[in-house]
C-alpha cells in the first residue's frame, strides 16, 4: 500500500508540473482530492485559486493495469481514445452539433502523451448516471432527462452513420 502511495504521490507531482507548463496562470488552492467511483484510472480534482482560469481541473492519469485491480494489465494508450472522442465534440468539430441540453462530455483542456495525463473540465459536484438513476425523482423530472440522454445517444448513433 505504501509503495502504492508512494507511486500515486509522484504521478501527483508530474501532473501538477504538467498543468503549470500548460496552464502557467492557474494557481492551485489546497491539495488535490483524489476522486472515487473510478474502476480503471485515477482521477483528482484540482481546486484553482479565486479568479483563476478555469477556477478546477480533472486530472486523469491511466496506468499499465486496472487501477481497481493492479494484479491486471491494461494498455494506458487507452487515454489516447478518449481525449480523441473527447475532442470530437470540441467547437468546429465532427460531433459539436450534438452537444445540447446539457448532455456532452467535459471539455478536453489537454492531453499530456509524455506522463498520459488527460486534463478536463470539471463540471462539478454531478452525480454519475448511476447515483442518479437509483435516486428518487418525480415522473416528469426522469422523463426529461431520459429524452435528452436519448437525444444525444440517438444522434450520436446517427452522426456514425454518416460518416
Amino acid at each position: 500500500m505504501t509503495d502504492q502511495k508512494t507511486m500515486l504521490n509522484t504521478i501527483l507531482k508530474l501532473a501538477l508540473a504538467s498543468l503549470q507548463e500548460k496552464f502557467p496562470n492557474f494557481v492551485m488552492d489546497g491539495i488535490p482530492e483524489q476522486l472515487s467511483g473510478g474502476f480503471l484510472n485515477y482521477v483528482w480534482r484540482v481546486q484553482g485559486r479565486k479568479g483563476s482560469d478555469p477556477e478546477s481541473f480533472i486530472v486523469k492519469w491511466t496506468p499499465a493495469y486496472i487501477a481497481s485491480a493492479p494484479d491486471v494489465p491494461l494498455d494506458p494508450a487507452r487515454i489516447f481514445i478518449e481525449a480523441s472522442a473527447m475532442s470530437l465534440f470540441e467547437k468546429g468539430e465532427a460531433l459539436e452539433e450534438i452537444s445540447q441540453n446539457g448532455i456532452r462530455p467535459p471539455r478536453l483542456y489537454h492531453l499530456d502523451k509524455e506522463r498520459q495525463l488527460l486534463f478536463m473540465e470539471d463540471l462539478g459536484q454531478s452525480p454519475n448516471l448511476g447515483d442518479w438513476l437509483q435516486s428518487p425523482h418525480t415522473q416528469l423530472e426522469a422523463e426529461t432527462i431520459g429524452r435528452s440522454l436519448g437525444e444525444f445517444i440517438g444522434a450520436l448513433h446517427r452522426s456514425e452513420e454518416r460518416r
